[in-house]
């Protein structure tokens, strides 16, 4: 079944009620402290993203969805917003776009929501919303902060929580081969005294002081998370899954998975196999086993075995004891897979 979306100009309209119910703003910012097997299993990376283009320092502040926080409305410019609440303002409308790949849309989209708190407070329609937002229409050959997405009454004073979304090319000293970058940085404010969030307002400073994100787009238009690029050291790596340490042999499958080296599926498939056959495991390691296999399925266009995989959890009595497992699934998992399924057979 296709979700159908609209998009409109807001002016003239009722005002469509935002995603989030009226007490999820404190359960969503709580889930700050709350781990994801998705994004914080990451290993080191293996390459700095200012190797394929200068980073900017600071957001533009005088966009519209910015600069009219508390009320998007009021903003002067064209601002749509979509039947799910989700506000949209574009900066330029670019003469040629690059669309990326399905599991690299879904990906990123899961590690934003992860690390804003929304993935519990999302229904799947909002998750491909936002996907479309997020991750469509991205201006090639260009350097410009290019598009704001915003869901209103995130923060404790009615601020929404806003993406600025910034397009950015390869420098002539890039050393790493890339069609661009895709730089996100929230108004999501860090305090650097005690490195933890304020859920009261919403504030745009640098890259450093927000909660940001940024991909680098492999020339097969996927789009890599910085921390997950191809890391040298683990190139060479070559582990007995059935002897070594876990946790070190699955830091090499997660690597392997995520990066833009294709050719490394293949050993990572061997890896997750060959620690599935282990029995010394304890039953959340063994989850995030299978979790990663999960994504090594969806990496690959594999969508059966991807739900075969969380049909199998769920049929684990031992998985199914574990409340943090059940949380991923619920809330991760299950979202992926039909946000995923979504964008492949449109």
């Amino acid at each position: 079944m296709q979700i159908q979306k609209t998009t409109g100009s807001i002016r003239g309209k009722r005002r469509i009620p935002h995603p989030l119910s009226a007490p999820a703003l404190f359960v969503v910012l709580a889930l700050f402290v709350v781990l994801t097997l998705f994004v914080g299993c990451a290993s080191s990376p293996g390459a700095d993203p200012a190797d394929a283009a200068a980073l900017p320092d600071d957001a533009d502040t005088e966009l519209p969805l910015s600069a009219n926080a508390q009320d998007p409305a009021d903003a002067d410019q064209d601002i749509s917003q979509d039947e799910y609440g989700f506000f949209t303002y574009d900066a330029l409308t670019p003469t040629e776009t690059l669309e990326f790949a399905p599991y690299s849309v879904v990906f990123a989209l899961n590690g934003l929501l992860s690390n804003t708190g929304l993935n519990p407070a999302l229904r799947p329609e909002h998750r491909l919303a936002l996907a479309d937002h997020l991750f469509r229409g991205y201006p090639a050959e260009t350097e410009a902060v290019y598009r704001e997405v915003a869901i209103p009454q995130y923060f404790q004073n009615g601020d929404p929580l806003i993406f600025q979304l910034r397009a950015l090319q390869p420098g002539a000293d890039a050393t790493i081969q890339a069609e661009g970058l895709l730089v996100v940085q929230t108004n999501l404010f860090i305090d650097e005294r005690t490195g933890r969030i304020d859920p009261q307002e919403g504030f745009f400073g640098n890259l450093h002081q927000n909660v940001s994100f940024i991909f680098v787009i492999s020339p097969q238009h996927e789009l890599i998370p910085a921390q997950r690029l191809h890391d040298p050291e683990l190139a060479a790596a070559d582990p007995d899954p059935m002897q070594d340490d876990p946790a070190e042999v699955l830091a090499v499958a997660e690597a392997w998975i995520h990066d833009e080296r294709q050719d490394n599926l293949d050993n990572a498939y061997g890896l997750l196999n060959g620690l599935s056959r282990r029995t010394d495991l304890e039953t959340s390691f063994r989850a995030v086993v299978q979790l990663n296999r999960f994504l090594y399925y969806l990496r690959t266009g594999d969508v059966a075995a991807a739900s075969g995989v969380l049909t199998a959890i769920r049929g684990d009595e031992e998985f199914t004891a574990d409340s943090e497992v059940m949380r991923i699934l619920d809330t991760e998992a299950d979202g992926m897979l039909l946000v995923y399924q979504e964008l492949i057979n449109r």
